[in-house]
């Protein structure tokens, strides 16, 4: 029982969070400088990789090409792990690598060490779906060994269960 209220939960923030995403875009597209609906666009965006990733992709590749948008390094880092996850829903792990490659050496430069652990777990979740296992263990240590560093334990079990 207690699952099914669990799914039922994540169901329904699914579905909130279409309409709460086109809402955002709405009011983004009024006021494009504005940082804090930008980052929620993101966080959104984050979260359709179930339902939408290429509508996730699609905008926000548009906020990353709109030349009247100055990005910070944190929102640049969160926009590419966003891209990254959504394109790895899709399968298209070329470009999901690609974009965690950019994401990690970004978080790395900043030391953004949730994001670049967020990068490391994307990443080893793109080589093992194209069966580079070594690369996979790799990037899934890489990530456990910051993760133990910086006590982040949510991203602990995460790892722990990529690992196996």
């Amino acid at each position: 029982m207690r699952y099914f209220i669990i799914i039922l939960i994540l169901s329904v923030n699914i579905l909130n969070a279409n309409e709460t995403l086109d809402s955002l875009v709405k009011i983004h597209n009024s006021n494009k400088a504005d940082t804090l609906i930008i980052h929620e666009i993101i966080d959104k965006c984050y979260l359709q990789y179930v339902s939408n990733p290429e509508l996730s992709i699609e905008i926000i590749l548009d906020i990353l090409n709109d030349e009247s948008i100055e990005l910070s390094s944190y929102l640049l880092t969160k926009a590419y792990n966003a891209i990254a996850t959504n394109y790895w829903a899709k399968s298209d792990f070329s470009n999901s690598l690609k974009y965690s490659q950019l994401a990690e050496k970004l978080a790395s430069e900043n030391e953004d060490y949730p994001a670049l652990i967020s990068s490391m777990i994307q990443m080893g979740l793109s080589y093992a779906n194209i069966n580079n296992l070594d690369k996979s263990l790799l990037y899934h240590k890489k990530a456990l060994s910051l993760i133990i560093e910086t006590n982040d334990t949510f991203s602990l079990s995460n790892t722990y269960g990529n690992i196996g």
